[in-house]
């Protein structure tokens, strides 16, 4: 063969196989240890609720796993999508012990009913703002994307930690404040409890209309190989 041919030849392998690398996708599913919990506050006290049934699935390209430092935001080419089952909340308690109460009762009723059992988030887009290889390979992003509680969707955007703890683990783990009435979910009234000694005070809890959401989501590869950190 040629030797010019030759050396065209090579350089065209090496170009493709750059290509392959840079274009390459990573196809994850979300992990039975995986959590979402929300926290309100009352004027008498506060709720909090809780689950691990979560379903989710995560395609994203992987440039960025190379990426250190704090790059000018990146956008990566990443598509994921989470479902919850509504009635699958529970209260918990400040042990994260669960409890059954009428917060919980009502959470469950109020952002998920026959029409709507599900909770669904659609991320849109996932922005790159910072990157760190030490001591854990560590990633922050912005999120965007479509959130359904009790069937009304809005947008929102929020920021999220990415740790790669192991070679074939993504734990992705964040906060973000929602607001009840954006979802057409009224904030309830509930009458204080009978207390140990069956009296029952007339009082009201008003809860807030704010709620906390936070997450903490673990990815491993489905049915494929982790590429190294």
């Amino acid at each position: 063969m040629n030797p010019n041919r030759l050396i065209i030849l090579i350089g065209c392998l090496l170009l493709a196989g750059q290509s392959i690398l840079t274009a390459s996708e990573l196809e994850l599913t979300l992990q039975p240890e995986s959590s979402i919990r929300l926290d309100g506050d009352g004027t008498l006290y506060s709720w909090s609720a809780q689950t691990r049934d979560i379903s989710g699935q995560w395609q994203t390209t992987t440039n960025w796993l190379s990426i250190s430092g704090s790059p000018v935001p990146y956008r990566c080419e990443s598509h994921l999508t989470v479902s919850i089952p509504a009635a699958s909340l529970g209260s918990i308690d400040l042990t994260g012990k669960p409890i059954n109460n009428p917060e919980g009762r009502w959470i469950r009723h109020a952002i998920g009913d026959e029409k709507h059992p599900k909770i669904f988030f659609v991320m849109d887009q996932l922005t790159l703002t910072n990157a760190l290889r030490e001591p854990i390979p560590t990633w922050e992003f912005t999120v965007q994307g479509k959130l359904t509680l009790a069937g009304v969707t809005n947008l929102i955007s929020f920021p999220a930690r990415l740790i790669h703890p192991e070679s074939t683990q993504f734990k992705i783990t964040g906060t973000t404040e929602l607001k009840l009435k954006d979802f057409a979910i009224e904030p309830p009234l509930l009458q204080t409890a009978p207390d140990s000694n069956g009296h029952n005070y007339p009082h009201i809890t008003i809860f807030s209309n704010e709620v906390k959401l936070t997450f903490n989501l673990v990815f491993r590869p489905t049915g494929a190989q982790m590429p190294g950190k």
